[in-house]
Parts: structure tokens; sequence; C-alpha cells
């Protein structure tokens, strides 16, 4: 499978409302960001307030998604400060969503048995969210569509990587749960991004009715979501499709 093919959007994409949104970083400016939380050593973090260590646990959170694409040891090493501290204090979706992070990296160098560790690792946060025990500024637990955003992108990642092991009965398996998530909630763009992914995979496997299947589905969820790019990259995928299969008037 090409890991270029939305290495991460399927886990970025899912749901509305948690720290598994995408969000565009490129703006922040890095450099100062990491000039700002250099002082913030473990020593010093072990008397911060709740308050500070919000901040920080937010900022190193930028740092993790803006290292993401340009330095990825940078954005691997905040991830794992943010993912320690997060589960200290228990904001257990801010640590799954680095949990993830890391797991996507281990995942993009190859390193297969590393990336699927810190993928079930991220299950078991998500696991732990679903039992909605009172937590730190959530006495009510998470709310259900913060659970299933959770579940649905540790399931796409774990998808891609069963796909580029050439696994696809696994890599179904986990597309279809995180799927069935997104919708359920209703998240049309997120659900168009996965079944783009799953024609690709198919297509690339040779199973061209599956991959017909995945790219009309993708279109159906694009136009739900009315959503340009979407819907022209289904159509993209079921025009590569049908030179495939010879059609090309099509």
């Amino acid at each position: 499978m090409k890991k270029a093919t939305l290495i991460v959007t399927i886990f970025l994409l899912s749901g509305a409302i948690s720290f598994g949104q995408y969000t565009d970083h490129r703006n922040h400016k890095l450099d100062s960001l990491e000039t700002v939380v250099a002082p913030w050593t473990e020593a010093r973090m072990a008397k911060a307030t709740p308050e500070e260590k919000s901040m920080i646990a937010d900022a190193w959170h930028d740092l993790m998604w803006g290292y993401s694409n340009i330095n990825p040891g940078r954005s691997m090493y905040f991830a794992r400060r943010n993912m320690e501290l997060c589960q200290q204090e228990l904001w257990l979706n801010q640590a799954l969503q680095s949990a993830k992070m890391i797991g996507q990296h281990h995942w993009a160098a190859g390193q297969t048995d590393s990336a699927m560790a810190y993928f079930n690792k991220a299950l078991a946060i998500a696991d732990r969210m679903a039992l909605k025990e009172p937590l730190p500024g959530k006495p009510e637990g998470y709310k259900q569509s913060t659970i299933d955003d959770a579940y649905s992108g540790v399931y796409g990642a774990i998808g891609n990587l069963y796909a580029s092991m050439d696994s696809l009965p696994r890599a179904m398996e986990y597309y279809r749960k995180c799927g069935d998530l997104l919708e359920k909630n209703g998240w049309n763009e997120s659900s168009s991004v996965l079944y783009q992914n799953m024609g690709e995979t198919w297509l690339e496997a040779g199973n061209l009715k599956e991959a017909e299947n995945s790219y009309n589905k993708a279109l159906q969820f694009g136009q739900a979501a009315e959503d340009s790019l979407l819907i022209a990259n289904a159509q993209a995928g079921l025009g590569a499709l049908y030179l495939e299969q010879g059609k090309t008037s099509k």
C-alpha cells in the first residue's frame, strides 16, 4: 500500500470535537514555541500548577503536530512528553492522540511492531475513556461522540498498518470498524476519506470490484458532505479504475 495515500488523514479527520480533529499548525512559529517550553524541565514540571501543566501540554501538542511532517524526531519527542504528562494528569484523550502520533511515526519508519504497540496503547486508553469514569475537569466522563472519535481514529490507523503489511483481511476489518463509527455519527468527510483509502488499497491489490464499491461510497459521502475536493478525489479514483478495466470512454 502507498504510505503517501493520506498517511494520517483518517485519524485526523474523524469527528469534530476532540484532539483527533485536524488543526493546521503551519502558521505556528515552532522555534519560538520551543523557546517558551524549553525551561520546563521535569523538575520544574513536578512543581507546576494544573493551569501551567495544561498550558505546557497544549504547547507540546502544537509542537507534536507542527513538526510531524518536517521533523519526525522532534515530533516524536514532544509526543512522548505530552503522552507522559497527559497520562499522569488523566487527560486521556490528549494522551491517546500522542500515543497514536508516536505509532504513526514508527509506521512511517517501517517499524511495524513498535507502531502496533503504540496503537494498542491508544486503544487501551480509548477503553478507559469508554468507562466514562469521573476525571479531572470531566466529572461526567467523556461524551460518547468523543469516545467514538477516539476509537475510529485508532481503528483507521491500525487498518493502515495492516494494509501496509499486505494483510488485507485484517486491514478491512479495522477499516470497517472505523467506518461504522464514522457513519453512526454522520462524519461524511471522514467517511469519504476512509472509502477513498479503501478504494486505493483494493485497486493496488487487483480487486477491481471492491475498489469500485469503495470509490462509489467515497463519492457518495463526498457528495453528502458537499465537498468538491472529496468528490473530485473519488471521481479520479473511479477514472483510474475504469482505465484499469479498459473502459476508456467512462
